[in-house]
This record gives C-alpha cells, sequence and structure tokens, in this order.
C-alpha cells in the first residue's frame, strides 16, 4: 500500500485502510519493543509459549493446557472478526485492493 508515497499520502481511505490492518497486526504480534526482559504479549508469543510447553513436556497436556489452547482459539476468532471488519469496512472504498479469499 506504500510503495507509492504520493498516492498514499494523497488517498485518506488507503490511509484508514493501512491504519485499520495495523491495529489488526499489533493484536497479534508485539509491535513495540519496551525492553529486552518485557515485551508486549501477543497472540503469536502465546501460542509459541504454549508450544514450547507441550514440547518440553513428558506426560500427556492436564486441564490447564487445554483450555489454554481453547483461549487461545477465542483470542484468535476475536482477531480473525476484526480482520474482517477491516476487510469489509475499507475494501469498498478500495477497488484496486484485491479483496483476500480467506483469514489463515
Amino acid at each position: 500500500m506504500k510503495e507509492d508515497t504520493v498516492a498514499y499520502k494523497k488517498n485518506k481511505n488507503a490511509q484508514v485502510f493501512y491504519e485499520d490492518l495495523q491495529k489488526v497486526k499489533a493484536e497479534f504480534m508485539a509491535t513495540k519493543k519496551t525492553s529486552i526482559f518485557a515485551d508486549e504479549e501477543r497472540l503469536r508469543e502465546k501460542v509459541s509459549k504454549l508450544y514450547g510447553t507441550f514440547c518440553g513436556m513428558e506426560s500427556k497436556p492436564n486441564a490447564t493446557h487445554l483450555e489454554s489452547i481453547e483461549d487461545l482459539q477465542k483470542e484468535y476468532a476475536t482477531q480473525k472478526d476484526a480482520f474482517q471488519k477491516a476487510i469489509a469496512k475499507n475494501l469498498p472504498k478500495n477497488p484496486q485492493v484485491k479483496k483476500p479469499t480467506e483469514f489463515k
């Protein structure tokens, strides 16, 4: 979207769309690095942490681990909805951008 900065700066709809996408991205992964010890923990970090826990386990997952999976799935569904809303809100205003077929 920002390849042609002159056209981007003139197109308010493209700027709003870009900002909406950045908000959705910020919920999936940390966009700010506060220090080497304390960063934002977003969906990507939570999934990685849980995956690491499962890889290091020698026993089967307990109820808490399984609940963590369900919580992450709910958080993912919320972010998926936010993405779909951003697409629905902005793409009719930006016909040159192709609508994605599916959010994976």
